[in-house]
């Protein structure tokens, strides 16, 4: 079984969508699948990982 990395912290300003797109990044560049879910409802995570005109 593939090991599953889990962040999650509902504290504001401790700099997780930041450390998380970063670790995704690198994962992936390492041939590992990764997937990132965007729960702030500023959507931040989406707005690094994705161009703006992406993004309704």
């Amino acid at each position: 079984m593939p090991a599953i990395i889990s962040i999650f912290n509902n504290k504001g300003g401790v700099g997780k969508t930041t450390y998380m797109f970063y670790i995704a990044h690198l994962l992936e560049q390492s041939n590992k699948t990764v997937l990132m879910v965007d729960c702030d409802s500023q959507c931040n995570l989406t707005a690094y990982a994705l161009p703006e005109s992406n993004i309704e």
